[in-house]
């Protein structure tokens, strides 16, 4: 069989609903692949475009169960696997436009899921890792809606990708050239590639609640040379001289390989002050994690000091229009 092929360009989805009941069938595994708030696919080669300076902005489309708005039945975006190719989707955005799918922290909501048809299986969310999404062109995608039930493999191969609401992958590559931002943590159960001159983004709200890359067992990380890691506080985070944050962790029992390190790693506050590695932090390899360890305070009194003037001088300047 053959894969459809599906070009949607310019196009914005938003407010779209599907509802999902056990009325009729009644086989919970048949309520289980229906799902797509926005879209559903089935075995296709998708490509969503912006192109000539558009912002595309998806949201609000949702994919109620019973009632209850459900991120693993794809409030924006469902794939199924009917064993005819999978799904690959390609969102390509020139340099001049972007794109953004749901918004940031409402949940239940613009999600992106998958599922495979088989009556077999005890929990279907395990049953489709043959999907894949493919960032193209240098402009900007954004993805807020959850890919917590996604579970395929996810490429940035050129521009930049944000997903901030949480990632189940078997795959995760970034192109040399590439950026990739996480804004919530991620589960990556094969692979995570690090490409040469590529650039990885995580974002640290406090000590206790930071972005993770959560590798299964067996996973790989692989870091080429030259590649960036660009570490963003929040203006509220504070740790000790010692303290510790793990970004990149194994699961319990897990024999994760770390191959290769970070060559440019930066480590600033949303407010732009910026730390200096080997005086304020320092990065930590073992071959099983990747670990950010604090030298100095955070915040610092001079870096305090200086984040408190931009913050009068900002003042000043509002109060003087």
């Amino acid at each position: 069989a053959k894969q459809n092929h599906i070009l949607i360009e310019n196009s914005t989805f938003t407010d779209n609903a599907v509802r999902i009941t056990r009325e009729t069938p009644a086989n919970s595994w048949y309520l289980d692949m229906r799902g797509g708030g926005a879209l559903i696919l089935s075995d296709a080669v998708a490509t969503f475009s912006a192109t000539g300076g558009k912002h595309i902005v998806n949201s609000g489309n949702t994919a109620y169960v019973e009632g209850v708005a459900s991120d693993r039945h794809g409030g924006f975006l469902m794939l199924l696997d009917y064993g005819n190719g999978g799904n690959i989707v390609n969102f390509e955005i020139d340099g001049a436009s972007s794109m953004t799918i749901g918004q940031r922290g409402v949940k239940g909501k613009d999600s992106i899921a998958t599922y495979k048809e088989d009556k077999s299986l005890a929990d279907y969310t395990h049953g489709y890792d043959t999907a894949v999404i493919n960032k193209i062109g240098k402009g900007l995608l954004v993805v807020n809606g959850s890919m917590e039930y996604y579970y395929g493999s996810v490429n940035v191969q050129q521009g930049r990708m944000e997903i901030n609401g949480g990632l189940t992958a078997k795959n995760v590559q970034i192109a040399s050239g590439a950026e990739l931002s996480f804004g919530e943590s991620v589960l990556v159960n094969e692979q995570f590639a690090i490409d040469a001159s590529s650039t990885t983004e995580m974002y640290l709200e406090s000590k206790s609640a930071h972005t993770q890359v959560l590798l299964a067992d067996a996973a790989k990380v692989t870091i080429e040379d030259s590649a960036t890691l660009n570490i963003i506080l929040s203006n509220s985070f504070e740790a000790l001289a010692g303290d510790e944050c793990v970004l990149f962790l194994a699961e319990a029992g897990g024999s994760v390989l770390v191959t290769g390190e970070y060559d440019n790693v930066a480590l600033s506050t949303i407010g732009g002050v910026a730390f200096v590695e080997g005086l304020d932090y320092e990065m930590l390899y073992d071959g099983e994690s990747i670990v950010l360890r604090f030298l100095q305070d955070i915040p610092e009194p001079a870096a305090s000091a200086a984040f408190l003037s931009l913050l009068i001088l900002g003042v000043a300047a509002r109060r003087r229009r």
